[in-house]
């Protein structure tokens, strides 16, 4: 069996016995496609070769030599040890092979200022599509959840009345946000004047009623300077 269908046979068992989500299986897929990618180019392997220690560490450097950062680097490095913990445990190879990740600086991330944080409470949408990443932006500010957990969200989900919203986070676990009241105020206003108006329980529904993806977010807001997280986001 080539290397490129024990990695669907990895995928499928992945998405359907132990349930990772799509963004999971989306960077499996990527790390593996940048594997055989430098592989190709080295010349030293065959991308349908079994890996070996040799092989990976060509993987690596190959990867730097492209000038991909010690960051980016380690994104592949842990989806492909997940392949690599998968193989070993199927029986493919018979030694453990775990990339070890590449040092890298580690810098704080910058926070929103009080200065941001009173802009976006200042700002007043305009339309609907204003009004929809104007709320999940404070929603996502106000609870500290992440992206996915917040797209995903069901209008079902969010309690007002006790101040809590579930989410469903990673490794398909639920849990409890609280909110704030000004928060309540602005999901209260956005739920019962601005949301779309379709047959979806999606709290942040397209106008179509499907899920908002995280990327189509990002693209949004690129495209109108007018909206404060777009100046003022670190």
């Amino acid at each position: 069996m080539f290397l490129k269908e024990l990695f669907e046979r990895f995928l499928k068992e992945k998405t359907f016995l132990t349930g990772v989500s799509p963004k999971t299986i989306r960077s499996y897929r990527q790390a593996f496609n940048a594997y055989q990618r430098v592989l190709s180019g080295s010349g030293n392997a065959s991308r349908d070769d079994v890996p070996t220690k040799d092989i990976l560490k060509d993987f690596v450097i190959g990867m730097r030599e492209a000038g991909l950062s010690a960051g980016g680097c380690n994104v592949y490095i842990r989806s492909m040890n997940s392949f690599l913990t998968w193989l070993q445990a199927e029986g493919y190879v018979t030694e453990s092979l775990r990339l070890r990740q590449l040092p890298q600086e580690k810098k704080i991330i910058p926070v929103f200022t009080k200065k941001h944080i009173q802009a976006l409470i200042k700002f007043r949408p305009s339309g609907k599509y204003e009004w929809r990443l104007h709320t999940l932006i404070m929603m996502l500010v106000d609870t500290g959840a992440r992206i996915d957990e917040v797209l995903t969200c069901q209008v079902s989900n969010v309690d007002l009345d006790q101040l809590i919203v579930k989410v469903r986070g990673k490794g398909n676990k639920e849990r409890l946000l609280p909110i704030s009241v000004e928060m309540r105020k602005i999901l209260w206003v956005y739920l019962t004047r601005h949301r779309f108006k379709v047959p979806s329980d999606y709290l942040f529904p397209t106008r179509d009623g499907n899920g908002l993806e995280s990327f189509s977010i990002r693209i949004r807001d690129r495209t109108n300077t007018r909206r404060p997280w777009m100046i003022y986001t670190p």
